[in-house]
């Protein structure tokens, strides 16, 4: 007799931690968008599946657990986190900017330029006065701050 599946598969993400998931997507292609204006040849740009990939399993990672911290609260640090996401995605495209050719006809963006990016912006200040925030509220039972959202 086949097993049942279950009603929920562990890659289940809260409906909260989707929705911040979805807006922190749409403010990393702005970020793109934005990013691959600088380009003079005026090429589109592509994610590779690694790129992609290495974006969506840190996010999957990080933002339950940010949304699960004592005193988070999504619409407080929504500004800034989006703000961001938007900085990492464009940072992205200039990293693939910076290594593509001339005759490439599109820019793509792979996993070491989303990798660097997003290292750049966990070294931002921003994210490093979050995660202090973040760590301090925790030791005291307080409030949480968008340092959380940083760890990708």
């Amino acid at each position: 007799m086949a097993k049942k599946p279950s009603k929920r598969s562990k890659s289940t993400m809260p409906v909260a931690a989707a929705k911040v998931f979805a807006e922190l997507a749409f403010a990393t292609g702005r970020g793109m968008d934005r990013g691959i204006t600088a380009d003079p040849a005026g090429r589109a740009y592509a994610l590779a599946p690694d790129a992609r990939d290495f974006w969506l399993n840190g996010h999957a990672k990080s933002i339950p657990k940010a949304l699960q911290a004592p005193g988070v609260k999504w619409p407080l640090v929504r500004d800034i986190v989006s703000l961001l996401a938007q900085e990492m995605g464009e940072k992205a495209v200039g990293f693939a900017l910076a290594d593509a050719t001339p005759s490439d006809p599109v820019v793509i963006v792979k996993k070491p330029h989303v990798k660097k990016a997003s290292d750049e912006i966990q070294q931002d200040k921003r994210c490093q006065a979050g995660r202090r925030l973040a760590a301090r509220a925790a030791r005291k039972g307080g409030k949480g701050g968008s340092g959380l959202f940083c760890a990708i």
